[in-house]
């Protein structure tokens, strides 16, 4: 295995306000989406009347696709390039509109996550505690500074609600690949509560050819550990 990490992921505590997102996919679908509230934009907008473009990836996308990590959810999405180093868990770029990495800005729960006005790495953000994403695409910088020369992608993670509630899963698919994860959220005393954790482990593919001489390369593995908390 080439490299072992640990991420936390979050810890972020809110005042139980409302993160209104929603999916914009085409025109014939507007109609449902008057009350979309667009959370990464500083002014208040609703879907239908944001000026500028926007994409909005929803927890039900996420649970279709069934990517494990969010840089393989967002390839092959209009007007935005992903770039990776090796296999699962490599270092990852994502690309708005052709801006460099640093000129997107990247949002977690109301929190930045680009180190130092640098490129974000998201090989190792996974999928299996966020509700919704949202991309703005083009210019931000007007709201959010130099970080956003290309645009924004905040990342919202779910929030319990009602009654308690526990989930366990488990998977494997190729290159050894496993993941097992465990959530429990809810409400108690109106105060609300999200914890996640899990454990993704891949002998993931050599990035060397085939061809290369023998010993010129391995596996390259990873093991990602997460930890999402949200009150």
């Amino acid at each position: 295995v080439g490299k072992v990490k640990f991420i936390l992921i979050n810890f972020f505590i809110s005042i139980l306000f409302s993160t209104g997102l929603g999916q914009i996919i085409t025109a014939e679908e507007i109609e449902n989406l008057q009350e979309i509230k667009v959370t990464s934009s500083r002014d208040t907008f609703t879907a239908e009347n944001f000026p500028g473009s926007l994409t909005i990836i929803t927890a039900e996308d996420i649970q279709k696709k069934q990517h494990l990590t969010v840089e393989s959810l967002l390839r092959g999405e209009l007007g935005l390039d992903v770039a990776r180093s090796g296999s699962l868990g490599g270092q990852t770029s994502v690309f708005i509109r052709g801006q460099g990495g640093s000129s997107t800005l990247t949002i977690i729960d109301g929190v930045r996550v680009n180190p130092n006005s640098t490129t974000y790495d998201w090989g190792d953000l996974i999928t299996g505690n966020i509700e919704r994403i949202e991309v703005l695409k083009g210019p931000q910088s007007i709201q959010w500074g130099a970080d956003a020369k290309g645009g924004v992608i905040n990342i919202i993670t779910k929030k319990g609600k009602g009654k308690p509630q526990h989930a366990f899963t488990f998977e494997g698919g190729t290159f050894a690949t496993f993941k097992e994860s465990i959530q429990t959220s809810g409400s108690i005393n109106n105060i609300s509560y999200s914890i996640f954790g899990q454990h993704l482990y891949s002998d993931g593919f050599s990035s060397v050819n085939d061809q290369a001489p023998r010993g010129g390369g391995g596996g390259d593995g990873t093991i990602n550990k997460t930890i999402s908390t949200r009150l």
